[in-house]
């Protein structure tokens, strides 16, 4: 396990310790003062993160929201808080701005108004993702179009939500005159619908861990080789295509190699063995699940996402450590995007 994530542990515990400590107070405050409040306060632990409130004063439970303003690389902090956040009387805890109640949600910015009706959307699949192409039901002068685009994106994010927009949308192109409007657009106030059912049906991604016997497909990568004869060196690579089901799930969100020696036939099937065996403790728990291995040089890497990638490092050094096995390589690191997955699960498809 990287020292980071246990320190992230106990500066996650520190900060929940101190919210709970100082909430007597801000309570105290009119709701729309305590957020302000909180923030200034946030700022000198996650300055990257911040709150937001919804709901009426007189309701039982007000909905505080965690933001990181739709920067992915802040999501899995984000997401960590969240998970190890206490209960806090009359809250709601939810990570991630949601999508905006209704369709009518619009925004004005110097002269210029803009709802979700006046966006035309058309969708394809992009790697995984979501590509957008966006044209406007009305001409945009050439000197606006700048402003039409920002204010465009600021809708998406409000209309598809925080996560979805930042995580599920890959490439946006934005479609002014004289080019056609985009094929088969739909206004984006009647698009949420047609985007979950395309993320779920035609990408695939249902969020369900497979039930059955997983699907494994096998490519040959070329890696440049940095020797001094400059060869190309071929790797071995196996793309669990059934992982693509719970591809950018929000808490599978860190990427975690398991890297074993390979020296003959024998520790071939040994590193196999080990490797699988930690892949069905993970999925037994629904906590992860082998995404690709990768067989380079003399060793062979297997790479899962993981909802805690603390507590799945300790899972494999426990095993390891029964078999009396030193030499290894175990590391994790944010992927939020599954971008690590798609590299290879791209490929030939």
């Amino acid at each position: 396990m990287p020292s980071h994530q246990a320190e992230d542990t106990v500066a996650i515990a520190r900060f929940w310790r101190e919210f709970q400590q100082g909430l007597d107070a801000w309570n105290a405050l009119p709701p729309h003062d305590r957020v302000p409040a909180w923030n200034d306060w946030l700022a000198g632990f996650y300055p990257e993160l911040a709150f937001e409130l919804s709901g009426r004063e007189e309701q039982a439970l007000l909905k505080l929201i965690l933001t990181a303003h739709g920067r992915s690389e802040h999501f899995p902090l984000l997401s960590a808080l969240v998970a190890q956040a206490p209960a806090l009387p009359g809250y709601q805890l939810e990570a991630f701005r949601s999508r905006s109640q209704g369709t009518d949600f619009g925004i004005s910015m110097d002269g210029m108004n803009m709802e979700p009706r006046d966006l035309l959307v058309r969708h394809y699949a992009d790697d995984g993702q979501v590509g957008l192409e966006i044209g406007f039901a009305e001409a945009i002068p050439e000197a606006k179009q700048d402003q039409a685009a920002g204010m465009a994106m600021i809708i998406l994010d409000h209309v598809l939500g925080e996560y979805d927009f930042a995580v599920k949308v890959g490439c946006v192109d934005f479609v002014f005159p004289p080019e056609p409007l985009p094929v088969g657009a739909i206004p984006l106030n009647r698009f949420r619908p047609v985007f979950d059912a395309f993320w779920q049906q035609d990408l695939g991604h249902t969020g369900l861990f497979p039930s059955s016997e997983q699907s494994w497909r096998g490519l040959e990568v070329i890696f440049p080789c940095h020797d001094e004869a400059d060869q190309e060196e071929i790797s071995l690579v196996s793309v669990n295509e059934s992982a693509n089901a719970l591809a950018m799930r929000a808490d599978l969100a860190h990427a975690l190699t398991l890297s074993l020696p390979v020296r003959c036939a024998a520790t071939l099937e040994q590193a196999q063995e080990l490797q699988d065996n930690l892949a069905s403790q993970l999925e037994q728990r629904q906590e992860g699940i082998l995404a690709y291995t990768l067989l380079r040089g003399q060793q062979r890497h297997a790479v899962y996402y993981v909802s805690t990638p603390e507590e799945a490092c300790a899972q494999a050094r426990q095993m390891l450590a029964r078999e009396g096995l030193q030499e290894t390589n175990l590391s994790a690191e944010a992927d939020c995007l599954w971008s690590s997955y798609f590299e290879f699960a791209s490929l030939g498809a």
